[in-house]
C-alpha cells in the first residue's frame, strides 16, 4: 500500500474513532438520564463507527486482509483487536431481516427489545431468539439473540488507537 494512501486510510480510522469516542459519551449521558431512546441511538452510531473501522483495517467481510496488513502495523492493532468482532452492527442494520427470521422460528413470538438491565436476571425462562436489543450498563455488555458484544472493549481500543497516533 503506498504511504500516502495508509495515512489517508490511518486519518479515517482516527476520525471514526473520534466518533466512537463521542458516541461513548453520548451513551454515558442517555444511561445516567435514564433515556431507553438515547441509549440505544448511541449504541447504534458506535456500532456504525466501529464497523467503518473493521472495514478499513481488514476490508469489507476481511476480504482486504492482506493488503491492510501495512495500515494495521502502522496504528499497532493486533489481530485480536475488538474491532475484528463486528456482526453485532449487521443485527442493527439487518433488523428487517432479523424480524423475519424471528417471526419464522420463535415458538412464542414474544418480543424483547430496548432493554437496559441485566437480561439473564429479569427475563429467565425467555428464548435467546426473542431477545433483540439488550444494553447492561453494569458489564457494558450488548446482547442480541443471545450473541454479546462489549461496548467498553471497543471504547478502550479507539482510544487507545487516539492515543498512539494523535496527529494522523
Amino acid at each position: 500500500m503506498d504511504p500516502f494512501l495508509v495515512e489517508v486510510f490511518a486519518g479515517q480510522v482516527r476520525l471514526q474513532c473520534q466518533f466512537i469516542v463521542m458516541a461513548a459519551e453520548a451513551l454515558s449521558h442517555a444511561l445516567r438520564s435514564g433515556d431507553t431512546t438515547q441509549t440505544f441511538h448511541a449504541v447504534q452510531g458506535l456500532l456504525s463507527a466501529a464497523a467503518n473501522v473493521q472495514k478499513a483495517l481488514w476490508g469489507q467481510g476481511g476480504r482486504r486482509q492482506a493488503d491492510r496488513e501495512v495500515l494495521r502495523q502502522h496504528l499497532g492493532i493486533e489481530e485480536n483487536s475488538p474491532f475484528r468482532q463486528m456482526g453485532m452492527r449487521d443485527n442493527f442494520d439487518h433488523f428487517d431481516e432479523r424480524l423475519e427470521e424471528w417471526w419464522r422460528q420463535s415458538k412464542s413470538q414474544n418480543y424483547v427489545d430496548l432493554n437496559v438491565g441485566n437480561v439473564a436476571a429479569a427475563l429467565t425462562g425467555t428464548e435467546e431468539i426473542d431477545v433483540f436489543r439488550n444494553l447492561d450498563p453494569a458489564t457494558m455488555d450488548l446482547v442480541f439473540w443471545g450473541d454479546t458484544f462489549n461496548i467498553a472493549a471497543i471504547v478502550a481500543a479507539a482510544q487507545q488507537i487516539l492515543r498512539q497516533a494523535p496527529n494522523i
